[in-house]
C-alpha cells in the first residue's frame, strides 16, 4: 500500500470529525422545533443558490476516491460502494447538523458568526464545548488537506507514468510514495496560504472546479 501510514491518520481524524458532528446533533435534538427552520430561506432562491454553491465545497473530496482506485483490493466493487456510502452518510449528517445548529441558536446568530457550530455548542456546553469543537474543526480541515495531498499526488503520479506529465513526478521513494508529486502538490497548495482568507480560497476552489 502506497500510503498506509497516512491512511491510519486519515481514519483517526475522520472518526474525530464525525464525533464532533454527532455531538452537535445530539445536543441539538432536544431543541428541535424551537426555531422556525423555513425562516432561513428568507432571501429566496438566490440565497439558497448561494448556500448550495458554498456547500459544494464540502463535497469535493468524494471525487478524489477515484485517484486511489489502484490501491484498493477490489476497486470494481469497493470504489462504487465507498462513493455511495460516503456521500449518503455525509448528506444525512449535514442535514441533521444544519437542523440542530439552527434549533440551538437560530439562523440570525449563525449568519453573523465566524464559527457557527462552535457558537451553537457553546450555548449548551459552555466555553469548553466551544474549544472542543474548534479543535475538531481544525482536525477536520487538516484531514481534508491531507486527503487532497494524497489523492492529487496520486493523480499526478499516474499521469507521469503514462507520459502526460514529466517522468520526474513518477519517482517513488523508499516508503513507496511518489515523493516528487507530493512535493509539487504541497508547494502549490501552500501558495493559497498567502491569500489569508479561507472564504476567498473556498470561492476560488468552487469556481475552478
Amino acid at each position: 500500500i502506497l500510503f498506509s501510514n497516512g491512511a491510519y491518520v486519515v481514519f483517526v481524524m475522520s472518526l474525530l470529525e464525525i464525533g464532533g458532528l454527532v455531538l452537535v446533533i445530539a445536543i441539538g435534538v432536544p431543541h428541535w422545533g424551537e426555531q422556525p427552520l423555513l425562516a432561513t430561506a428568507s432571501k429566496g432562491v438566490p440565497g439558497i443558490w448561494s448556500a448550495a454553491a458554498l456547500i459544494f465545497f464540502a463535497y469535493l473530496g468524494f471525487d478524489e476516491l477515484g485517484n486511489l482506485a489502484e490501491e484498493m483490493k477490489h476497486p470494481e466493487k469497493d470504489l462504487p460502494r465507498a462513493v455511495m456510502l460516503s456521500v449518503g452518510i455525509s448528506a444525512v449528517l449535514y442535514v441533521l447538523v444544519g437542523i440542530s445548529a439552527v434549533s440551538l441558536v437560530g439562523w440570525q446568530v449563525l449568519s453573523a458568526s465566524s464559527a457557527p457550530l462552535a457558537d451553537a455548542v457553546e450555548g449548551v456546553l459552555g466555553h469548553r464545548g466551544r474549544l472542543a469543537l474548534s479543535f475538531i474543526a481544525l482536525a477536520a480541515t487538516a484531514n481534508t488537506v491531507l486527503l487532497l495531498l494524497v489523492s492529487v499526488s496520486r493523480s499526478f503520479y499516474g499521469m507521469a507514468q503514462s507520459g502526460a506529465l514529466p517522468s520526474l513526478l513518477a519517482r517513488i521513494g523508499r516508503r513507496h510514495t511518489p515523493w516528487a508529486s507530493l512535493l509539487l502538490v504541497w508547494g502549490a497548495g501552500s501558495l493559497f496560504l498567502l491569500i489569508g482568507n479561507i472564504s476567498t480560497v473556498a470561492q476560488i476552489t468552487n469556481f475552478m472546479t
